[in-house]
């Protein structure tokens, strides 16, 4: 066999355990993130959701404390793990509603491609979080 050809298989299977490692944290954070989470947080995508930024249409994500206040932070993600925009962390407190609108666009201000995104409220002392997904049309 060439060495192109190992080369390329090399590559190719590298990028192939990239995306399943993404995916693993993803899933992860679906369905095995700590129970108790959703007791601590409450996380909501309560506008627009689906939405079309292209349309200048954007989401709103509303988020509460349940039982104490807590050190706190709103990021997105695509479904490969990647990130997408974060906001920077705040001190919610107990019972206050918080929200955070987005249009759709990524950290350097370009329009994220239509899909599944995922919304993740983490508590950045004992990094329990919930996780919602919100979907970008066009």
């Amino acid at each position: 066999m060439e060495f192109g050809k190992i080369f390329s298989i090399i590559n190719q299977m590298n990028k192939l355990t990239t995306k399943i490692s993404a995916l693993t944290a993803i899933i992860f954070l679906l369905f095995f993130a700590p129970a108790h989470a959703a007791d601590k947080l409450s996380l909501a995508v309560d506008l627009n959701n689906p939405f079309n930024p292209s349309k200048n249409q954007l989401t709103r994500f509303t988020y509460v404390a349940n039982d104490r206040d807590r050190l706190v932070q709103l990021r997105i993600y695509t479904l490969s793990g990647a990130l997408v925009l974060q906001w920077d962390e705040e001190t919610i407190v107990q019972g206050n509603a918080y929200t955070h609108n987005w249009d759709g666009r990524n950290s350097n201000g370009d329009i994220v491609a239509r899909g599944l995104y995922l919304v993740n409220l983490m508590d950045v002392g004992d990094a329990s979080g919930v996780t919602k997904r919100v979907y970008v049309v066009k």
